[in-house]
């Protein structure tokens, strides 16, 4: 499971029990992340290390955004030492050679983790409905492979900070969601991020048998398809998402990766051009677009947005050379 950007914890010494999804009522987002942080710290004993590393949202600067507020209030809590991101962004790009816009397994993320000598490994989510807002945070311990926590918050949906923030996808109405629907939504990330990919179709199948709209089940859906090798069922649901999120800068994002894939380079340049209009600094869209006209400007772009981002780098090597030839 590939992913943009990536938010990793490491942590010290840990204890306890796998625990059972937590579900407030509807809090700020500051209040949001302070409950992750406490839920956190109540498995950890002692000063732990922790780095930040990452988080799937509909926009790339609330991903930051939540990585950043979230450390420092790892860090106020006092039960942490937060490490810079540097190295954790360098291990992403050497874990991912190629790059899909999703979800962070937890194989991957458990690789991620014993490469930055981590004991614990966050991965998490945020999602934008018509009633809140929903963060979730995945914990697991890196040692034995088992998730230690999960904790899931909803945000109102007027919180001023996130309001600012949204400002990319204003012009979309977001959709209302059930209960049920989001249950079945969330069951089947979970399942993705474990590689269950059948299992986790069959639960995005059940979100959309109660909402039709919900264009994150569709995304998230076509991330299991691709990984089960039907680009076709991939390339349909993308193309769904887009249809009902027409601002979903991953969706045209990963629909440009298998149209390249699939020989409709032209296809494979508009989507990696749309995805670049909707969020300039989505450097994973940069390293993928092989236009060899504008490869190198795009690479070196990249590498300004993210400076460790070693695929972009290499690929910035064998555009040069091309372009010698």
């Amino acid at each position: 499971m590939k992913k943009l950007c990536v938010l990793i914890i490491a942590v010290g010494i840990v204890f306890g029990c796998t625990s059972t999804p937590k579900m407030a009522g509807l809090v700020s987002l500051d209040e949001a992340l302070a409950g992750a942080a406490a839920d956190l710290g109540s498995y950890v004993q002692g000063k732990t290390e922790i780095v930040i590393a990452e988080l799937a949202a509909p926009v790339n600067d609330v991903a930051e955004f939540i990585t950043d507020e979230l450390s420092v209030h790892l860090f106020r809590s006092g039960k942490f030492d937060v490490l810079e991101r540097g190295a954790a962004l360098e291990a992403v790009g050497a874990e991912h050679q190629f790059q899909m816009s999703g979800l962070v397994s937890d194989e991957s993320a458990v690789g991620i983790g014993h490469y930055l000598g981590a004991k614990i490994i966050i991965t998490g989510s945020f999602s934008r409905f018509a009633a809140f807002s929903q963060l979730r945070i995945r914990a697991i311990d890196v040692l034995t492979s088992k998730i230690i926590s999960l904790y899931t918050a909803r945000i109102y949906p007027d919180d001023a900070v996130l309001a600012s923030l949204m400002q990319p996808l204003e012009s979309e109405k977001p959709v209302a969601v059930s209960v049920n629907a989001l249950a079945y939504l969330n069951r089947g990330e979970d399942l993705l991020r474990e590689d269950k990919f059948d299992e986790a179709i069959r639960e995005f199948d059940r979100a959309l048998a109660i909402d039709k709209n919900l264009a994150d089940a569709y995304f998230y859906r076509g991330l299991a398809h691709y990984e089960k090798g039907d680009s076709d069922r991939a390339m349909a649901d993308w193309t769904e998402a887009i249809r009902i999120v027409p601002v979903y800068f991953q969706a045209f994002s990963n629909r440009g990766v298998v149209s390249y894939q699939m020989g409709d380079y032209d296809r494979a340049i508009a989507d990696y051009n749309q995805a670049l209009r909707l969020d300039p600094n989505d450097a994973v869209a940069y390293n993928n677009k092989k236009d060899y006209d504008r490869a190198i400007a795009d690479y070196e772009a990249a590498l300004r947005i993210n400076p460790n981002f070693a695929t972009a780098r290499n690929n910035l090597e064998l555009a040069r050379k091309a372009r010698r030839r």
